[in-house]
């Protein structure tokens, strides 16, 4: 007979296992912008709102989506940055108009770059 708890008990709870259990973070990465810019910001130390508004435009533009400059832009500002400074993701100096990445456990940077790898692969739009 197996236990109630599937063997759970036996885990080790790290730090980013408390990462992964919040639905916050999922929220967080389930839109595809969100998880293009943390994915560019896994390998830079610190951009600007203008330089990833231009990088998702750019990235929306070469797979086919309708992409709007000014809209991404706002979109950034208003809604995915606040979503991922809310979840600890990244860190936003709102008058210097500059994102910096947090260091994220490496599950957790291997989930962005799995996503954006099943993304290309799979052509997701």
């Amino acid at each position: 007979m197996g236990r109630a708890d599937g063997g759970l008990s036996d885990l080790e709870v790290d730090s980013t296992a408390v990462e992964l259990a919040r639905d916050g973070f999922y929220r967080a990465l389930a839109d595809r912008s969100r998880r293009r810019l943390l994915f560019a910001l896994l390998t830079t130390k610190q951009k600007t709102v203008d330089e990833l508004a231009e990088l998702l435009y750019g990235w929306a533009a070469t797979t086919g989506e309708q992409a709007n400059y000014e809209r991404i832009r706002t979109a950034l500002h208003h809604q995915h940055l606040p979503t991922l400074v809310a979840e600890g993701l990244v860190e936003f100096d709102s008058e210097a108009g500059t994102v910096e990445p947090v260091e994220l456990p490496e599950d957790v940077q291997s989930l962005i770059k799995q996503s954006i790898v099943a993304e290309l692969s799979h052509g997701e739009s």
